[in-house]
């Protein structure tokens, strides 16, 4: 488990991480509005899953994106939305 303010740094790390991915999307392949928004906030509730179970965006593995997904899923999303 990260001390408090270990997980406060790796999450304002990993958000400067997710905006830096979202700035290569925009600009080097040129994704739509929309998609950069979708992509965004499916990022963002994936960096607050794995914050809530004590852990760094970085130190994710398989298992805790697939939870991330049931996660999702429960809240009535189409499939095409997860």
């Amino acid at each position: 488990m990260m001390s408090d303010t270990d997980n406060k740094e790796a999450t304002t790390l990993s958000r400067q991480h997710v905006a830096a991915y979202l700035q290569h999307l925009a600009a080097e392949r040129r994704l739509s509005p929309n998609t950069l928004e979708s992509y965004q906030r499916d990022l963002l509730f994936l960096l607050q899953a794995t914050e809530e179970c004590g852990k760094a965006l970085a130190d994710a593995v398989a298992s805790d994106v697939r939870d991330a997904i049931v996660k999702l899923r429960k809240k009535s999303l189409s499939p095409a939305s997860v």
